[in-house]
């Protein structure tokens, strides 16, 4: 599946997804970690799976506050990142002098670490922000308190914000004492629903992008944009001009039987108060193939707790 072009041959720009501009439940929590970091000169981790949404929701946190000064670790390899590598980093993108090198002796680089930092923390708060913490060694996390001890003028001037899949901060005594952390729980259904809409609205039913909405296969950012991309790539083989049910189960795997389990209907319930065979509710549930009639009033139902079908959609095949 070529994500671009299928976006494209359904109307949609080659990356709907970077424009859209919703608050959640999780960047409001974030915010608040970042508040800290910047603030207080904390250190944070912002935990939560591949997918989460992390260093976009940091990222957007951390450029709220226009007079921080951001310095991100650019080495790949993230398990071989050292506390040498770190102070590298800090000087060379806080120092005022291009030419001033870090220095080769590690008690000459601390000390020099120590007046760049307290320099540029009397122009803004200065912040570190790693990703992928959760494969730096235990040398590197303890490395990071040592850090924030360099105090100047009675002051530590260095926040922290870690981004990663597990804590390890919990892992070390005395960094667990020091530190705070918090994880990320994902899209709420209200939140996929508003954007997916934002993202693909035109080229979606809006049963479909409900059905979209409460997969539970979708709480991730990054799932839930695989899911519309699949969708897409269902409606346009499918010759639809719109993504419709059909292809919004089919992209989620059980969409509708995640939404059927969440309202606490079986398979035999939806039989009854649809008119449909149990036979056709299974197939519809399983994505595994059931007509557009079915599907339909099986969503309304489960959607909307009844069993009318559901206005024609125009844009449908």
């Amino acid at each position: 599946m070529n994500r671009i072009l299928t976006r494209k041959a359904m109307d949609l720009p080659a990356d709907p997804w970077s424009q859209i501009n919703i608050q959640t439940a999780d960047s409001a929590r974030v915010r608040a970690m970042v508040d800290a970091a910047v603030d207080d000169k904390a250190m944070v981790a912002i935990l939560g799976p591949r997918g989460a949404g992390k260093t976009r929701a940091a990222t957007s946190a951390l450029r709220a506050h226009r007079k921080a000064k951001i310095v991100e670790t650019v080495r790949l390899d993230k398990e071989k990142l050292t506390l040498g590598d770190i102070q590298s980093a800090l000087i060379v993108e806080l120092r005022t002098d291009e030419t001033e090198s870090p220095r080769r002796s590690g008690e000459a680089r601390s000390r020099q670490l120590r007046r760049i930092l307290g320099k540029a923390a009397e122009f803004g708060p200065v912040v570190l922000l790693i990703d992928d913490s959760h494969v730096l060694s235990k040398q590197t996390l303890r490395g990071l308190k040592r850090l924030r001890e360099l105090v100047f003028g009675g002051k530590s001037p260095l926040g922290i914000v870690l981004l990663g899949q597990r804590d390890m901060l919990q892992e070390i005594d005395e960094i667990r004492l020091r530190s705070d952390g918090m994880w990320m729980d994902g899209l709420m259904e209200s939140e996929a629903r508003t954007a997916l809409q934002q993202a693909i609205g035109r080229a979606c039913e809006q049963d479909a992008i409900a059905v979209l909405a409460q997969a539970a296969n979708g709480r991730p950012w990054l799932d839930m944009i695989d899911n519309a991309d699949r969708a897409l790539a269902s409606a346009l083989a499918a010759g639809h001009r719109k993504i419709t049910i059909a292809d919004a189960a089919a992209a989620t795997g059980a969409g509708l039987q995640s939404l059927a389990k969440s309202v606490g209907v079986t398979p035999a319930q939806i039989a009854r108060a649809t008119g449909k065979t149990e036979s056709q509710v299974t197939s519809a549930l399983s994505g595994s193939g059931a007509d557009q009639a079915t599907q339909r009033a099986i969503t309304d139902f489960l959607i909307h707790g009844n069993a009318q079908p559901l206005r024609a959609a125009s844009g449908g095949a």
